[in-house]
């Protein structure tokens, strides 16, 4: 999954905020489905959760956990839209999962979107500031079954969100991408990174 169009976030977004995008729950699919959501959140809160101070997740009030908020105890650079300066903020990175109802029908479109606090004006090569903040994942493993959470955290969200992993050379935000390329200082106070637990 590249970066996905933004009408499909936004599509994905609102799925994820409503229960109806279910598949009927008196079908295999949407049985299937609901033990998904419900194992995603519990082995994630049992496993990856629960080891981690750097880390804060919560999944969103509905009758499944499809949506999480997350809070990242790490600094980030910022810079509003409009001219100014970029400013090293000392966190945390707020933001919100989102996986698609029905990820199991097309298992080929995107499964889940991530989006950082667009109030933050978070500054990152792979998020883009001009489309709701979404973060580009990079390309995900090609399975019939969706990543879950905490492996998201682990092997995508977490190394970029903390610019560990940058792709300027496809960027979703072309001036942070100049940024981190030519600004000799753009590391600073990003480092060392600290692992999740």
């Amino acid at each position: 999954m590249h970066s996905v169009p933004s009408e499909a976030v936004q599509q994905l977004m609102r799925q994820a905020r409503v229960a109806s995008g279910l598949p009927d729950e008196q079908t295999p699919l949407g049985q299937l489905s609901r033990q998904f959501f419900v194992a995603n959140w519990e082995t994630s809160r049992a496993n990856l959760f629960s080891k981690t101070s750097i880390l804060r997740v919560r999944p969103e009030a509905g009758p499944v956990p499809m949506t999480f908020r997350f809070e990242i105890d790490r600094p980030f650079k910022r810079k509003p839209l409009s001219d100014g300066p970029v400013q090293l903020d000392p966190g945390p990175i707020c933001g919100a999962i989102y996986y698609r109802p029905n990820l199991f029908i097309e298992p080929d479109r995107a499964h889940v979107a991530v989006q950082i606090d667009p109030r933050l004006n978070y500054l990152h090569p792979n998020c883009s500031r001009r489309q709701a903040s979404m973060v580009c994942l990079g390309e995900l493993p090609q399975t019939p079954f969706p990543l879950p959470l905490d492996m998201l955290f682990e092997n995508y969200i977490y190394p970029i969100l903390t610019y560990q992993n940058m792709t300027p050379s496809d960027a979703l935000d072309r001036e942070a991408a100049l940024y981190f390329a030519f600004d000799p200082d753009a590391k600073e106070g990003l480092e060392p990174v600290p692992p999740l637990y």
